[in-house]
């Protein structure tokens, strides 16, 4: 907690535990709250005042992983299940899925953990070509790419 119209750097540092896994990242999520200080004149007049709430992505990652990041996207499968989509990542890496596009229609975004998978749900039947981006360790979205199918 901070002293009103003060501010502070926030350092983030890895202190080296050895229990994280050395296969693949690690996450953890930062969270962020700021508040904006009152102006003690316009306590009488209608105001509305928003607190932001920051939730950050930090990602541990292990040296020497087998595969470099930006390889990553493209070890991902993908399998239809009626009315459901399973995506199966089993790269080393966070990956954050976004613009999912089968036969035109969009699915959600979603977000896969290292050598795991998860499923997104449809409102129809999904069958055919499936494209999708990913973000990039910047923050921006790679180029779209077609899914293959396991």
């Amino acid at each position: 907690m901070l002293p009103t119209r003060k501010e502070a750097s926030l350092r983030i540092m890895f202190l080296g535990k050895t229990n994280l896994p050395t296969d693949r990242e690690t996450l953890y999520w930062m969270n962020v709250k700021a508040i904006p200080p009152t102006d003690e004149k316009n306590t009488q007049k209608n105001t509305l005042q928003l607190a932001l709430q920051n939730k950050i992505k930090l990602f541990y990652r292990p040296e020497n992983l087998p595969v470099q990041p930006g390889k990553a996207r493209n070890m991902l499968r993908f399998k239809y299940e009626g009315k459901q989509l399973k995506v199966i990542n089993p790269s080393p890496y966070y990956l954050t899925l976004t613009g999912i596009k089968v036969q035109g229609s969009k699915l959600p975004n979603t977000f896969v953990p290292p050598k795991s998978d998860i499923t997104v749900s449809s409102p129809v039947t999904l069958a055919g070509e499936i494209t999708y981006q990913t973000i990039n360790d910047f923050g921006a979205t790679t180029e779209r790419q077609k899914g293959i199918m396991q």
